[in-house]
């Protein structure tokens, strides 16, 4: 079969044909190939959806009381009488010290204020028998003599009981610092002085939760919360006894605070504890997965696609679970087109082709 040439046809056809071109170069990309160059992502459209407010964080025993047991008298440690993880009464005497200067000081002192006391008494005794013959600022003398090394005794005996250190309320010791032998200042005097022993109460605790800055909304003074505690296997309900005064700002957290009592010693400073607030349910709001949110700054942000172009927006979470957002926002509705997969891939701004999650 004969092969017609357009391109080795007259002059008048070929300048018909112009139109059509008779080159080998390629055409211009079309608009199709201009959209396969973009990048696709996933997204999701928000659904209406019932929600329970579930807040969970994991948190730590505190004690409600706790103190570094400092010497109030110096002396040498003669003797510790508890170490770490005794129980203790308020009163025990937790350490003994001795002070040989202070016991010197104090047989002086005895023997001073036993000798202005007879000598008080052989004054009164005279005055008696020969009133008006000894003159009365004596007698005012020797009271005075002898009411000074009484009290000068006093002090000493007082010092003298420092040196039996006793436990300040009730409680576990949970550190010993020193050993016998040691010498000790002090504690009010000397500001270099070690703690002897750290004393906390383990009956009265304060169990701190920190729940994220984005949920303090949510938390109020008396909400149920339930306690989990994993080394124990022991679950508990209470409520919140108090909430923090201000946002964390290095974690951006809201402390929540319960105050618990024990008859025993069972939970100890220091475990750790799963606290979950319930409550504030909320009927047929918009519903996106949680892959569709990422933080920065402490706020909620997404992508969304808008005729094409990815946006960012802010979120209002108002309540949420394991896997879904309940999300309130300026111009969300159930026509929004939210990313959830291929974000680290686009720009604000940029160009896009969505297909819908499966």
């Amino acid at each position: 079969m004969r092969e017609f040439n357009f391109c080795n046809t007259s002059p008048l056809v070929a300048i018909g044909l112009l139109a059509f071109g008779c080159s080998d170069a390629p055409a211009p990309a079309s608009t199709s190939a201009a959209q396969a160059a973009m990048q696709v992502v996933e997204v999701v459209t928000p659904t209406l959806a019932n929600f329970e407010k579930t807040l969970t964080v994991v948190g730590i025993v505190e004690p409600l009381q706790s103190v570094e047991v400092m010497p109030l008298e110096s002396g040498f440690i003669a003797d510790f009488l508890v170490d770490e993880g005794d129980a203790v009464q308020k009163g025990d005497v937790l350490v003994r010290l001795e002070n040989p200067i202070l016991n010197r000081e104090k047989q002086a002192l005895e023997v001073e204020a036993d000798v202005a006391n007879k000598a008080l008494q052989r004054l009164t005794q005279a005055m008696k028998g020969a009133a008006g013959l000894i003159p009365a600022a004596d007698l005012e003398q020797a009271e005075a003599t002898f009411a000074r090394t009484s009290a000068a005794l006093s002090v000493v005996n007082d010092r003298l009981a420092f040196l039996n250190v006793t436990a300040p309320f009730d409680g576990v010791i949970a550190a010993r610092y020193l050993h016998p032998g040691a010498v000790v200042e002090n504690g009010q005097l000397s500001a270099d002085q070690m703690p002897l022993l750290s004393l906390v109460q383990c009956k009265s605790l304060r169990i701190r939760l920190p729940f994220p800055e984005r949920d303090a909304s949510f938390l109020n003074r008396g909400d149920s919360v339930t306690l989990y505690f994993p080394d124990l296997e022991r679950t508990v309900s209470t409520r919140i006894g108090r909430l923090a005064s201000e946002i964390n700002n290095m974690e951006h957290t809201l402390d929540a605070l319960v105050d618990w009592k024990q008859p025993a010693c069972d939970l100890r400073p220091g475990m750790y504890v799963e606290g979950a607030v319930f409550g504030n349910s909320q009927a047929d709001v918009l519903s996106v997965p949680t892959a569709v949110r990422f933080e920065r700054d402490g706020l909620s942000l997404a992508y969304i696609v808008v005729d094409g172009v990815v946006k960012e927006i802010a979120l209002k979470v108002i309540a949420e679970d394991k896997t879904r957002l309940a999300i309130q926002g300026a111009g969300i509705d159930a026509t929004t087109q939210f990313i959830t997969a291929g974000r680290g891939l686009v720009s604000v701004g940029d160009r896009t082709q969505v297909k819908r999650a499966s």
